[in-house]
C-alpha cells in the first residue's frame, strides 16, 4: 500500500510497509518515479590499488536497501502555511542496518537528509551511497531539454542546448562519472544540478547535491521514454556497534520560469559558500601572466629569475598586472619537498625576491604556485626528468609520519606522491606558518592553490579521531582557517583555486577555468597537423558551436556559481600547453591558428572575472593583446554587469558580450569566421526596460581597439530595432558606449 503526505502542492508517495519511497510531484503531476530504490549503500568488501583509485575501485561490497526493507516508524510534521513540511521514514534494512530518510519539504523543492545506523554486533566498513531516480520527462521527451548548468558538453554531437531529447540517440549519456582535466566531483568540480527543462511548459525539474563533506560524481542518461540520474556519493568510513553517519543534502526542485531562472532558485541552496570578501570591482581587473623558470616539456623560456626580470617591462606592456610563479621545473614540480625552503621549491631565492621587488617597481602583482599533494618518493616513471641530481628525501617522509592518509593495509596512500591527509589539524597549521614565511621572505601577494582534491582518499589510519572521509574535501575546506590566519597579518592576499564547483567559492577569491575549455575546440577549426588534446577535443563537433548557443550555456553555468567568487578566465595555461604531450607543448595559438586564438583571447578578457594566459601564448599577436588587456580596466567592466545575451547579432557566429554600467556600456564583438561580414547589432528583450529608461537617448560609440576611427551615433531606436556592424576576418572591436546629454 502507497501512502502520502502532500505539502504546498507537492506529493510524496511512500510504501507503508518497506518505507520505500515511490513517486514525487508538484502540483497534481507526479514527475519523478522509482521504480529503483532511491537509496543504497555500498558497505564491506576491499579497497583496490593503493592510488587514486582505491575509494573508486572497490570489490567484494555488500549492496543494501535493495531488499528486505522494513518501515519502523513514519512521523510528517505538516508546518504552517509558510513554513517548511517535514517528513521522517525509519527504516531497518538488510536486518543489521538501520536507515533514516528525512524529508524537508518547501514551496518549489524536497531536501533529504539520509542517515545510516549500524544495528548490528560488530564493525562495519561503509564505502559510498547510491542515488538513483528516474522518471524525468516520462512520455514527454519530445517538449524536453536537457538542463545540466556548467556541464561541458560530452556528447559526440554539436551542443545545442534547446535539442529535444527526442533527438538524441536511445540510448544516451549526458554525464559520466569519468574524470576530466577539473574533477568529475560535485560539488567541488562541478555544479552538480541535473535534470530536464520543459520548454512547452516553462518549467525545470532539476536534482542536486550539496556538501562541503562527502563528493559525489553522477551520469545523467536518457533510456527510452525518461531520463535518469544515477549518482555515487563517497563517505567512506568504519562504524562501531550504535554507530551512525549522516549523508546530506539531496535536493529535488521544479521551477518555472526560464533556464536561467530555474537554475538561479536551484543555486539559492549554494548561498553558504558565496565569497564575502573584498568587492569584487576590486578584484575584476586581475590580468595573470603564468611563467615557469626551468625545462619542462623539453622546452625551457627563462633560466633565471634574472631572465625574467629582463622581461617584466614587455610582460606590463602586454597588458599583464600579475605573475603567477610556478615551482622549479624538473623538479620539485609538483610535488612538495618542504614548504618552508624556497631554495628546494622555487629555486635561487635570492633571485626571487629580486624579482618580486622589481616586480612591484613596475606595478605587477606576484602569486606563487603551492603545491598539496606530497612529498615524492622517487623519480615518476613517466616523467622522464632530465638528467640531474633530484632529492627524494624531503623532511616529512620520516619526521611527519601522520601527516599522511593510510590505506586500508596500513600502506601510505599515494599517487606519484606519497599523499598528505590535508584534514589533519597540525599540518594545516603548518602549511599556514609556511604562507606567513613565504609571504614575509618574498614579500609576495598571494598564492595558487594546485589540485586540492588531487588526494582523492579516505584516510584509514586507526590511530586518528576523524573519520576517513575528512580527508576528502579537506583540501577546500582548510583554506579557511588557513586564509583567516594569513589575512590577519597580510590581508587581501590572493587565493586562487583550481576547483571549479560552487564549493570552492566560500573559501577562495579566485578560481581556474578548466569547466570553459571545451569551449575553444567546439568554435574553430583545429589546424596544427599534430591534432591537439582529446581532454576536450571532439571530432564530431568540431568548429560547429555558434555564439547564441554558448551565450545561453555561459548564462546557466554563471548562474549555477555562488556570488562572490572571480572566474580566471584563460585559454593557455600550464596546463593545456602539456595536455597532448607534445614536444615543446601546445599553445591554442598553434592549435587554432593565430587570427582565430585572437578572438579567443578577447572573449576571455570580457568575461566576467579575471584573466590569465601562459607566458608565450601572446607570440605573433603581442600588439593585439598590448591594446586589448589594458581596457580590462575600464570602469564600466569594474563596476557594471556583464551579459552574454544582452546584445544580438543577427549572425549567430558572432561573439558578442556587452558590459553596462548605468547607461553607459561596452561591448566586446568579435567574428569567429575567416570572412569579412556586416551584421546588425540589437539589444535583447532582456535588456529593453533595464538599459533604456528614457525616450529619445544617443549615445556616441567609439571603438577603443581602433581610436583613430570616427565617431558613430546611435538612438534608442538603432539599439532596439538594429544597427549595421563591419566586422574583418576574425575582426575584434570593443565599443564603448557613451550616453549623450539631450
Amino acid at each position: 500500500m502507497i501512502s502520502y503526505v502532500e505539502h504546498q502542492g507537492i506529493r510524496i508517495g511512500y510504501d507503508a510497509s518497506t518505507g520505500e519511497l515511490k513517486s514525487m510531484g508538484w502540483n497534481g503531476r507526479q514527475e519523478l518515479t522509482f521504480s529503483l530504490p532511491l537509496i543504497q549503500f555500498d558497505t564491506d568488501g576491499e579497497s583496490g590499488p593503493n592510488n587514486d583509485g582505491q575509494m573508486v575501485r572497490v570489490q567484494g561490497t555488500n549492496r543494501i536497501g535493495a531488499v528486505d526493507g522494513c518501515l519502523l516508524s513514519a512521523f510528517f510534521t505538516p508546518g504552517e502555511a509558510d513554513e517548511d513540511a517535514v517528513l521522517t521514514l525509519n527504516r531497518t534494512i538488510d536486518r543489521e542496518w538501520e536507515m533514516s530518510l528525512t524529508f524537508r519539504i518547501g514551496r518549489s523543492d524536497v531536501a533529504l537528509r539520509v542517515a545510516l545506523r549500524n544495528k548490528g554486533t560488530t564493525d562495519r566498513v561503509v564505502r559510498s551511497l547510491k542515488w538513483t531516480l528516474g522518471g524525468m520527462g516520462r512520455n514527454r521527451l519530445r517538449d524536453c531539454e536537457i538542463l545540466m548548468p556548467g556541464y561541458a558538453p560530452e556528447v559526440e554531437l554539436p551542443y545545442l542546448p534547446r535539442r529535444p531529447l527526442d533527438d538524441y540517440p536511445n540510448p544516451m549519456q549526458f554525464a559520466t562519472e569519468g574524470a576530466t582535466p577539473y574533477g568529475a566531483d560535485e560539488p567541488g568540480n562541478r555544479s552538480g544540478i541535473m535534470g530536464i527543462y520543459d520548454a512547452k511548459e516553462g518549467v525545470a525539474l532539476l536534482t542536486w547535491w550539496v556538501s562541503d563533506i562527502f563528493p559525489m560524481k553522477s551520469r545523467l542518461l536518457r533510456i527510452d521514454d525518461q531520463v535518469t540520474r544515477e549518482s555515487t556519493v563517497y563517505c567512506p568510513c568504519r562504524l562501531a556497534p550504535e554507530e551512525s553517519v549522516e549523508i546530506g543534502t539531496f535536493y529535488f526542485g521544479r521551477f518555472a520560469g526560464d533556464r536561467v531562472d530555474a537554475v538561479k532558485q536551484a543555486a539559492s541552496s549554494f548561498a553558504p559558500y558565496r565569497y564575502v570578501g573584498e568587492p569584487s570591482q576590486d578584484r575584476r581587473g586581475l590580468s595573470i601572466c603564468e611563467i615557469q623558470v626551468g625545462e619542462k616539456m623539453a622546452r625551457t623560456v627563462f633560466e633565471s629569475y634574472h631572465d625574467v626580470i629582463q622581461r617584466l617591462e614587455d610582460i606590463r606592456e602586454l597588458g599583464f598586472n600579475a605573475l603567477e610563479i610556478m615551482p622549479r621545473f624538473p623538479f620539485p614540480s609538483y610535488s612538495v619537498y618542504d614548504f618552508f625552503d624556497i631554495e628546494t621549491t622555487f629555486g635561487d631565492q635570492a633571485g626571487l625576491i629580486e624579482l618580486v621587488k622589481a616586480a612591484h617597481k613596475v606595478g605587477i602583482k606576484v602569486i606563487i604556485d603551492i603545491v598539496f599533494h606530497g612529498p615524492l618518493e622517487e623519480e615518476p616513471k613517466d616523467w622522464c626528468m632530465p638528467e640531474g641530481s633530484y632529492r627524494f628525501d624531503s623532511p616529512y617522509l620520516e619526521g611527519h609520519p601522520e601527516w599522511f592518509s593510510r590505506h586500508e593495509n596500513g600502506d601510505f596512500a599515494r599517487t606519484y606522491t606519497r599523499s598528505f591527509d590535508l584534514s589533519n589539524p597540525e599540518l594545516q597549521h603548518h602549511i599556514a606558518d609556511a604562507m606567513i614565511h613565504l609571504i614575509r621572505v618574498l614579500n609576495v601577494d598571494g598564492f595558487r592553490l594546485d589540485a586540492q582534491t588531487w588526494n582523492f582518499f579516505p584516510n584509514w589510519d586507526p590511530t586518528i579521531d576523524r573519520p576517513p572521509y575528512a580527508a576528502l574535501y579537506a583540501g577546500y575546506r582548510m583554506i579557511e582557517e588557513i586564509g583567516a590566519r594569513v589575512a590577519v597579518q597580510y590581508p587581501h592576499k590572493i587565493m586562487y583555486t583550481e576547483g571549479c564547483g560552487p564549493l570552492v567559492a566560500r573559501y577562495h577569491p579566485y578560481r581556474y577555468n578548466y569547466d570553459y575549455h571545451w569551449i575553444y575546440p567546439a568554435m574553430a577549426t583545429v589546424i596544427d597537423p599534430r591534432g591537439m588534446s582529446d581532454k576536450f577535443w571532439r571530432k564530431a563537433s568540431e568548429n560547429t558551436l555558434v555564439w547564441s548557443d554558448l551565450a545561453e550555456w555561459l548564462e546557466e553555468a554563471e548562474a549555477a556559481i555562488p556570488d562572490g567568487i572571480e572566474v580566471v578566465h584563460h585559454t593557455d595555461s600550464h596546463d593545456s600547453h602539456e595536455w597532448a604531450g607534445f614536444h615543446q607543448g601546445q599553445f591554442n595559438r598553434e592549435a587554432f591558428g593565430l587570427d582565430a586564438h585572437r578572438v579567443f583571447v578577447g572573449m576571455a578578457a570580457f568575461m566576467k572575472g579575471g584573466f590569465m594566459s601562459f607566458y608565450g601564448a601572446e607570440l605573433g599577436n603581442e600588439a593585439f593583446y598590448r591594446r586589448l588587456l589594458p581596457l580590462r580596466h575600464h570602469k564600466t567592466v569594474a563596476f557594471g554587469d556583464c551579459s552574454y545575451t544582452g546584445m544580438i547579432a543577427d549572425d549567430s557566429r558572432v561573439i558578442a558580450i556587452l558590459w553596462t554600467n548605468g547607461q553607459r556600456w561596452l561591448l566586446y564583438v568579435a567574428n569567429s569566421d575567416g570572412a569579412e561580414k556586416s551584421v546588425e547589432m540589437r539589444l535583447s528583450r532582456s535588456k529593453h526596460t533595464h538599459f533604456i529608461q528614457t525616450v529619445s537617448m544617443k549615445w556616441e560609440v567609439n571603438d577603443l581597439m581602433n581610436p583613430t576611427e570616427s565617431l558613430s551615433m546611435l538612438s534608442d531606436a538603432d539599439m532596439i530595432e538594429g544597427w549595421s556592424l563591419q566586422l574583418d576576418a576574425y575582426g575584434v572591436r570593443v565599443l564603448e558606449g557613451t550616453p549623450l546629454e539631450r
